[in-house]
């Protein structure tokens, strides 16, 4: 066949349609597990020292519930000034978020009224709400749009997500670029940007721990590395249960003090 042949025949016989982002929501969604997922994770602060000054143990609950909200609920069991304390994460439709801590000091939990206290609380670990929510429900927001261009990572082809978020309160970034693994449907690589535009965070997943889980590929080890700190926080999946059936009773505010 004639180099010009060739594009001809692509044309009558249609060539394949590039992706948009609803391909790329269907498979984020399509992997996402049905109802829950729960998970027991070793989150470390290693310094560029590669000293590491913070070590934390908690659980992570994460459910759909109906009229499309969802929640994640952290529940710490280490170290011992964090033992029992607790972070509720209610996600409303359109993105609409309320958060909620406990701490068994003060009794009973209040409501987050600004982004300040939630980074005083997880200060030490380096790690918001926003980062927790790119890794869990990377498609979420309808804010989110897919670049024309593509990437691979680790040999791996992605798409590219774009979010821009300046000017809102709840938000410690201006733009963050999300890389979904075509095939495992999960962000494998995150580039999180301030209001200067220079990047402040990259997340990194480790591929070769990504197993499957039920009908859903999970990854097990990954970064979150701080260029303005200079610091790593490494997240590591120790136990993982993916849609079971516990109560939504759990992931509510009254729940929290028990």
């Amino acid at each position: 066949m004639s180099r010009l042949a060739a594009p001809l025949l692509i044309a009558l016989l249609g060539a394949p349609a590039a992706a948009d982002m609803r391909d790329v929501r269907n498979c984020v969604e399509e992997n996402m597990p049905r109802l829950s997922i729960v998970q027991e994770l070793t989150l470390r602060v290693r310094e560029e020292s590669g000293e590491e000054t913070f070590t934390a143990r908690f659980k992570l609950y994460w459910r759909r519930l109906s009229g499309d909200e969802r929640r994640i609920l952290l529940r710490f069991a280490a170290p011992d000034d964090l033992k029992g304390a607790a972070v509720l994460v209610e996600s409303k439709p359109g993105g609409r978020r309320q958060v909620f801590l406990y701490l068994p000091e003060l009794g009973k939990p209040r409501r987050v009224m600004s982004r300040g206290q939630l980074d005083t609380f997880l200060g030490q670990a380096n790690l918001g709400i926003e980062e927790l929510e790119l890794l869990l429900d990377p498609v979420r927001s309808k804010r989110k749009k897919l670049l024309p261009r593509s990437q691979e990572v680790e040999g791996r082809r992605t798409w590219i997500l774009e979010e821009r978020t300046a000017g809102e309160a709840d938000s410690r970034y201006d733009r963050t670029l999300i890389f979904i693994d075509r095939e495992y449907c999960i962000p494998v690589r995150a580039e999180l940007f301030g209001a200067d535009g220079s990047t402040k965070k990259v997340l990194t997943v480790d591929v070769a721990t990504v197993t499957r889980e039920v009908e859903s590929w999970v990854p097990r080890s990954l970064i979150f590395h701080d260029l303005e700190r200079n610091s790593d926080t490494i997240l590591q999946v120790d136990d993982i249960d993916v849609d079971s059936e516990f109560s939504p009773a759990l992931l509510t505010v009254e729940a929290l003090a028990r």
